[in-house]
C-alpha cells in the first residue's frame, strides 16, 4: 500500500498481492494537477483498479441547464501528455461524478461500417458446426446475428473486411452477448492479430484494439466469432471501424451559475477491461460550458519470476509535473502472501 499525503488529503495506492519467492517492483507515481479549484471531496479517487483519470468541469450560464453534455477527447495525447507508453483501453472508459459512476453513450469521430445486420448476409461466411440465424434479438436496429456451436469441433463464423478501412483504422466496435471470442485474424495463415473475450448475459459494447501495421501487405484479414460452449446462444450485432476521438455524452442537470465535476477514467490496455456497458441517454444536447483539466494518474509496474530465493527491490519514485501543493509524507508498504520475515530497511 502506497500513502501520499498532499496537504492533508490522504491518497491511498493499493498494490497487488502476490505468490512469488522472486519480485522486482517498481512503482512510477505520476501526479498532474488540474487547472481547476475543486474541493477535496471532487478530487478523491473513485476506484484504485482505474489508473488515469481526465476532470471535466460543466458549468450552466444564466438559467438553469438539463439535458446532455458532449465531450470529444484525444485519449492518446492525453497518454502522451502522463508519459505513459502504449495505448489507452477504450473498453475502461467510465464517467464518474462523486462517488457514482453516470451512464454514458461513446462514439468516435470516425466511424465506418462493416455489418448492422440489417440487410443481407453475404458478408458472412458460416460454419455447418455452429447453427446461425438472424433474429429480432437487436442491441440497435432490428437484427441481429444469433449463433450456437452445433457439435464437438471447433468452428468460427466469418465476417468478410474492406482490408483499406482495416489499414486506416486501429479498432474495431461491436455490440454482442454471450460465451464466445472474436479473432481479428489472417483468412489463411495461422496468425492472429488481436482479439477479445465475449462474456456477458446482456448487450454491451466491445472493442478489438489492433496496430495496422501489423497487417501484412498483400495479406487479406477477416473477422471470426469462435463460440466456447455448447450450451450458450451468442448475439452480434453493429459491427464498425471506429478511430479517431472518443465522444462521451450524459445527461446532467445544472443549476444557473453552477458547475459539476466529472471524470473521465480510463486505463491502458494491459487492464483488459474491453467493454463498456450499453447505456440509453436520452435528452436534447445543451449549451453548457465545458472545461477539460489536465489528465492525472499512477501506474504500477510489476516483474515477476519464480523459482528464485526470495529478495526484493522496491523503489518509490514520486514525479511532479508543474505546480502541485506540497507533498508533505510518503509512506510506502508491500504486502505478500507467503510466510516470510521481512526486513524493513
Amino acid at each position: 500500500m502506497l500513502v501520499l499525503l498532499l496537504d492533508g488529503n490522504l491518497i491511498s495506492i493499493k498494490l497487488l498481492r502476490v505468490r512469488m519467492r522472486w519480485l522486482i517492483l517498481l512503482l512510477i507515481l505520476l501526479v498532474i494537477p488540474i487547472q481547476v479549484n475543486l474541493t477535496s471531496s471532487e478530487g478523491s479517487w473513485w476506484n484504485e483498479e482505474w489508473y488515469y483519470r481526465i476532470p471535466i468541469v460543466v458549468t450552466s450560464g444564466s438559467e438553469t441547464l438539463e439535458g446532455i453534455v458532449s465531450v470529444e477527447i484525444n485519449l492518446t495525447k492525453m497518454f502522451q501528455e502522463l508519459n505513459v507508453d502504449g495505448e489507452p483501453d477504450i473498453g475502461s472508459i467510465r464517467i464518474v461524478h462523486g462517488s457514482s459512476e453516470v451512464p454514458f453513450t461513446l462514439s468516435f469521430s470516425r466511424e465506418s461500417k462493416i455489418d448492422d445486420l440489417e440487410g443481407s448476409l453475404d458478408n458472412w461466411e458460416f460454419s455447418s458446426h455452429i447453427v446461425s440465424e438472424r433474429v429480432e434479438d437487436a442491441a440497435q436496429g432490428s437484427y441481429s446475428l444469433k449463433f450456437r456451436k452445433g457439435t464437438i469441433e471447433e468452428a468460427r463464423n466469418v465476417l468478410k473486411l474492406d482490408q483499406k478501412t482495416l489499414r486506416e483504422s486501429n479498432i474495431i466496435s461491436f455490440l454482442a452477448k454471450g460465451n464466445f471470442t472474436a479473432i481479428l485474424r489472417d483468412k489463411s495463415f495461422p496468425k492472429e492479430i488481436s482479439r477479445t473475450e465475449v462474456s456477458s448475459n446482456e448487450y454491451r459494447r466491445y472493442f478489438i484494439q489492433y496496430n495496422p501495421e501489423l497487417l501484412s501487405e498483400g495479406r487479406e484479414y477477416i473477422l471470426s466469432f469462435v463460440p466456447r460452449d455448447y450450451f450458450s446462444y451468442n448475439f452480434v450485432d453493429d459491427v464498425k471501424f471506429v478511430s479517431g476521438n472518443v465522444v462521451a455524452k450524459w445527461s446532467t442537470s445544472i443549476p444557473a451559475g453552477e458547475r459539476k465535476v466529472f471524470y473521465l477514467y480510463f486505463n491502458a490496455l494491459d487492464k483488459e477491461f474491453e467493454s463498456l456497458p450499453l447505456y440509453n441517454v436520452q435528452g436534447a444536447e445543451k449549451e453548457f460550458s465545458v472545461e477539460l483539466g489536465n489528465p492525472e494518474g499512477f501506474r504500477a509496474i510489476i516483474e515477476l519470476q519464480e523459482g528464485s530465493i526470495f529478495s526484493g527491490i522496491i523503489e518509490v519514485r514520486a514525479k511532479v509535473l508543474e505546480n502541485l501543493s506540497n507533498i508533505v509524507k510518503v509512506q510506502y508498504r508491500v504486502d505478500y502472501s507467503e510466510n516470510l520475515s521481512w526486513d524493513a530497511n
